[in-house]
């Protein structure tokens, strides 16, 4: 998800990445003290990014005189235009081959392919690592089969943004914090727009297709992880039903257009939902949080986390979908000493990214603290990511989900019943 991510930002901030991005050109090399061995470690970056890492790169050379860290283009070594997201079958072969450390996090397949270090060591032998210093759910996102694979970095949540104007003419009372899923589909409703038989402004739009916050916001993870191997919730009687409610907002109310899944080499800004939302034809529209500032200068916006199911319910502690942005460690380094301490320094940086348009909270507290995010942040998003952060969950999409993808876009076709075609995604 996390590649993805990122070009889906790049689509909103490209004018402004293109104007800060610099030809690649070799960090400069310090002067090593007498009897230190120069050692020399690649790091993996966008072309977009490369230019906001220079004066990361020099810092961590000056306090680390033996050390030279190399930037190398992802989109070079994976041969991506630049707003490809078809990525080659062999990537993270080519990406852990050629770099040391990989901004991306670290993906599954990869990990099982051996291609990954796992941190696990490091950070045990690491005497500053302070794993409380992490938001909630951020560095166990990382976390699986008993390793650790990436460090986390930034943290972007998913959100609800609204275009006020909508609700001010409806009459309609704008979303806070602690609103319910019913809430949700009371605002939904009262601001749908008919003309006759067309529909002029949605209740709410997916600028992209990805329906599963709305299921596991409500009953949790779709498929158990616990369990050897892990077992598939979908005929469990609380998924049918939260599905069930969903599709109804498509195939009952009405208040949600339905689109056909994108094809793969499909470019994002052909997405069909993005197009209502920049045509003012949305109500309400799912953003992420890097966005808001962006947004905000387009309109009279407002932003709220996801809903919940109510109050103080235990659905409470994890309905708002929290991507976390790291960096990971190629299995074949010859120096993992020297590139954990590169990923642990980057860990600790205020990001500048994509410019001064975007909103990333740094995954730790001691950063987000010391760069001042808190106070810099707008205040409307700031009380949004608040809450989210003690209501948030970070979606594993595992391979096992592709069959209930696949099922609920059956499902919001209309074609079939709920039950019977979840009961066959189980199958």
């Amino acid at each position: 998800m996390g590649k993805k991510l990122l070009f889906l930002i790049l689509v909103l901030l490209l004018p402004l990445a293109a104007c800060g991005k610099k030809e690649e050109s070799p960090a400069s090399t310090p002067t090593p003290e007498a009897g230190e061995e120069q050692v020399t470690i690649s790091f993996a970056v966008f072309d977009w990014e490369q230019a906001s890492y220079e004066d990361t790169v020099q810092a961590f050379e000056d306090a680390n005189p033996n050390v030279q860290v190399r930037l190398v283009s992802i989109n070079k070594l994976l041969e991506l235009d630049l707003l490809d997201g078809d990525w080659p079958d062999d990537a993270w072969q080519r990406l852990a081959s050629r770099a040391d450390v990989i901004n991306l996090n670290a993906d599954r397949d990869a990990v099982e392919q051996g291609l990954i270090r796992d941190l696990s060591a490091l950070i045990q032998a690491d005497p500053n690592f302070q794993q409380d210093d992490f938001y909630p759910g951020a560095l166990r996102s990382s976390q699986w089969d008993g390793g650790t694979w990436s460090l986390p970095t930034e943290l972007l949540f998913d959100l609800i943004l609204y275009d006020k104007d909508a609700f001010d003419e409806a009459g309609v009372a704008y979303p806070e914090p602690g609103w319910t899923w019913d809430d949700f589909l009371a605002k939904a409703k009262a601001l749908t727009v008919r003309d006759g038989d067309r529909i002029t402004q949605w209740g709410f739009v997916q600028p992209w297709s990805n329906h599963l916050p709305f299921i596991e916001g409500r009953v949790g993870a779709l498929i158990d992880e616990t369990s050897e191997p892990p077992e598939p919730r979908f005929d469990q009687s609380e998924v049918i039903e939260a599905v069930r409610g969903y599709a109804d907002l498509y195939l009952k109310e009405e208040v949600v257009p339905y689109f056909e899944p994108p094809d793969e080499d499909q470019r994002l800004f052909e997405f069909e939902g993005q197009a209502l939302v920049e045509n003012g034809q949305a109500a309400m529209w799912r953003e992420f949080s890097s966005n808001w500032a962006f947004r905000r200068v387009q309109g009279n916006r407002g932003v709220a986390p996801y809903p919940v199911n109510a109050p103080g319910s235990q659905s409470a502690l994890g309905t708002t979908p929290m991507q976390t942005e790291g960096v990971c460690m190629s299995a074949g380094t010859a120096h993992p000493e020297v590139a954990w301490r590169w990923m642990d320094f980057v860990g600790r940086q205020e990001s500048a990214r994509l410019g001064p348009f975007i909103e990333f909270l740094p995954a730790r507290r001691s950063v987000a603290q010391s760069s001042g995010f808190w106070d810099k942040v707008d205040e409307e998003l700031g009380g949004a990511l608040r809450y989210a952060i003690d209501h948030s969950y970070t979606p594993r999409n595992t391979t096992g989900y592709d069959p209930f993808f696949a099922a609920l876009d059956v499902i919001l076709s209309g074609e079939e019943s709920v039950y019977d075609v979840l009961i066959e995604a189980l199958a």
